[in-house]
């Protein structure tokens, strides 16, 4: 059985190695398995939160990635929530990820638990960048300030 600690030490390799292939600078290590670990990424102007906990779903052999779309018209919400929920009921089906507000109901995150088993660094950035083109067309489509 794996430890917390390999798992974080496992997935400090991960981002060290999606980092590289995003051409970002690394991030200071922290080993600490009982620490929650918070990195950012920015891909193409979408900041994305990489968060592992200790405990929890996005802990162990696995992590939540954030993708933070923007900002959310206050003139619009109805409109926007209603498209999301209809996507969450597709994504929710296949479990792939979900759509949801930030803490202060303002900006539009994309929340996906993330399996390290098997995952590269090429694979993630991968997806990072695939899933940055997507919040790029909902920032075309929904003209706001961007987070």
């Amino acid at each position: 059985m794996t430890t917390n600690h390999a798992w974080r030490e496992q997935l400090l390799d991960l981002i060290a190695d999606t980092r590289k292939q995003l051409a970002l600078p690394a991030v200071a290590d922290d080993t600490t398995p009982d620490k929650a670990l918070l990195v950012e990424f920015l891909v193409d102007d979408v900041r994305f939160d990489l968060l592992h906990t200790n405990g929890g779903p996005a802990s162990g052999a696995g992590f939540l990635l954030q993708c933070h779309f923007g900002e959310v018209r206050p003139d619009a919400p109805e409109k926007v929530l209603a498209d999301v929920m209809t996507k969450n009921w597709s994504l929710a089906r296949v479990q792939l990820g979900h759509y949801g507000l930030d803490e202060d109901g303002k900006v539009l995150v994309f929340n996906l638990l993330q399996p390290m088993a098997g995952l590269t660094g090429v694979q993630l950035a991968e997806a990072m960048t695939d899933i940055s083109a997507v919040a790029r067309q909902w920032r075309a489509d929904h003209p706001t300030t961007v987070q």
